[in-house]
């Protein structure tokens, strides 16, 4: 049976940012360029497939950046997605932060799917002539994530199991 694993430790923050830095086309930096972060990892057989890094937290606002990649798309399964997006709520958020490229309409497509929401449009944000778009994603429409997904408890992060242990599985 295969087995896909999200898993979050500390020990592996510095490796998953530079995994997820090098498959964003242009962005000009290694994973250092998100610190201080945490990540998270997506695991498919023992195989890294995807991660998230989140990054540029404001506790005093609630609101933290995310950024994204991944070599294999079964990562996008519902367990796997509340896991990844009830992280930043689960320690105090109340709304996550994403740019992505105005051009790559599957990204955008995607985040959209997920239930993010787009607020403007960033003109020359990647360089000149390269635009990007600003989405967000409240506590409130996680919540409607939830009810689209189906609740399930044991897969949204409580901060007490990121320990460096499995909080999300799915067969």
């Amino acid at each position: 049976m295969r087995k896909t694993i999200i898993f979050a430790s500390h020990e592996n923050d510095a490796a998953l940012a530079d995994w997820v830095a090098a498959r964003i086309p242009g962005l000009g930096f290694d994973g250092r360029g998100f610190d201080p972060c945490t990540c998270i990892g997506v695991l498919r057989d023992g195989q890294l497939i995807a991660a998230v890094v989140y990054h540029g937290w404001m506790p005093q606002w609630g609101h933290i950046q995310i950024s994204m990649a991944a070599d294999d798309p079964r990562w996008a399964r519902r367990e796997i997605i509340k896991g990844l997006l009830g992280y930043p709520f689960s320690i105090g958020c109340h709304r996550i932060n994403l740019m992505t490229n105005a051009e790559n309409v599957c990204v955008n497509k995607l985040v959209k799917g997920l239930g993010f929401v787009r607020e403007g449009t960033h003109v020359s944000y990647f360089g000149y002539g390269k635009n990007a778009f600003s989405w967000r994603m409240l506590k409130s429409e996680y919540s409607r994530v939830l009810r689209r997904f189906g609740s399930d408890d044991r897969v949204v992060s409580n901060g007490q199991r990121r320990q460096g242990r499995e909080f999300g599985e799915a067969a």
